[in-house]
């Protein structure tokens, strides 16, 4: 298997690259962070509740031109004022296609734009 994950938040669409699991283990580590830009004049202070789609795919080949990635898991993550304060581990249940639940640990906060770190410098 070659699983990576997506996640969307409004129409910003990113994904980590795929690693290589065998299908012996259950568990996949990715090791990466995904960054979205703040859409308009959006604040951090308002990104209390917003959802993130998360989906966990399998990377086929040739499979993918023809029918795309098979979805592996797939779930919604609500962001909370408390996560955005204080970037922490969750773990979130996304519900797996062939049934059951799927844990996906993830770490979650906003970062200040770059010109701020001039500021700071």
């Amino acid at each position: 298997m070659r699983p990576y994950v997506q996640v969307t938040w409004g129409s910003q669409t990113r994904s980590t690259r795929p690693v290589e699991v065998p299908i012996s283990t259950s568990k996949a580590h990715w090791g990466e962070g995904i960054l979205f830009q703040l859409q308009g004049d959006m604040q951090a202070s308002r990104l209390d509740q917003q959802e993130l789609q998360v989906s966990i795919l399998d990377m086929r080949n040739m499979q993918s031109v023809l029918r795309g990635d098979p979805k592996i898991a797939s779930g919604t993550l609500r962001l909370s004022q408390e996560a955005l304060g204080e970037s922490k581990t969750e773990i979130v249940q996304l519900l797996a296609v062939s049934g059951g639940h799927v844990s996906l640990a993830v770490r979650v906060g906003v970062l200040a734009p770059r010109s701020s770190y001039a500021v700071l410098a």
